[in-house]
């Protein structure tokens, strides 16, 4: 009964309005724990730059507020929730793995969520932050790699992937 109340809500456009809808999933959990993945990446080096910053706030820009139309009760689109936990994060100063630990359980509660497009635009989006001062150092690199093998694990379709989604559930993703 619940994955068909998530499915029926996943429409993110009001056919009988053309307007979107009022978030009704849990988008806005999972774009704040990207937030807090990308904080993660861009402070495995124990400092946030500027480039790094900028970086993601572009990344929103141009590829994530194109993903889907989902919306706060106040109209803000669900994508600039990343925006908002990486800052907050940074305010904060958030640890790295405290932030690894809240993607991870974004992940494991959410994962009909992380469609293969989610996936690979979080990858890209961890792989471009760290990029941004000039390439990704060890520490980075290796959270780079870390969560790769985290989404992958969560990766797959049909009856096999839905098998590996339902272990992956309960299992950690080992970020």
């Amino acid at each position: 009964a619940a994955v068909q109340r998530l499915l029926r809500t996943r429409s993110f456009t009001n056919r009988s309005t053309n307007q979107p809808n009022i978030m009704r999933t849990r988008y806005q959990a999972v774009y704040a724990a990207l937030g807090r993945l990308f904080h993660a990446i861009a402070r495995c080096d124990r400092r946030v730059t500027p480039s790094e910053h900028n970086t993601l706030k572009e990344l929103i820009r141009k590829r994530w507020l194109a993903l889907e139309d989902s919306r706060d009760e106040h109209g803000t689109d669900a994508a600039y929730y990343i925006g908002f936990a990486f800052d907050t994060a940074a305010e904060g100063h958030a640890g790295v793995e405290e932030d690894f630990v809240a993607f991870k359980d974004a992940l494991r509660d959410h994962p009909s969520l992380f469609t293969e497009e989610l996936r690979t635009l979080a990858w890209e989006t961890a792989h471009e932050i760290a990029q941004a001062v000039g390439g990704a150092a060890a520490a980075v690199g290796s959270r780079v790699v870390r969560l790769q093998a985290g989404l992958r694990g969560h990766a797959g379709h049909g009856e096999r992937g839905a098998a590996r989604r339902r272990a992956a559930a309960g299992a950690s993703v080992g970020l």
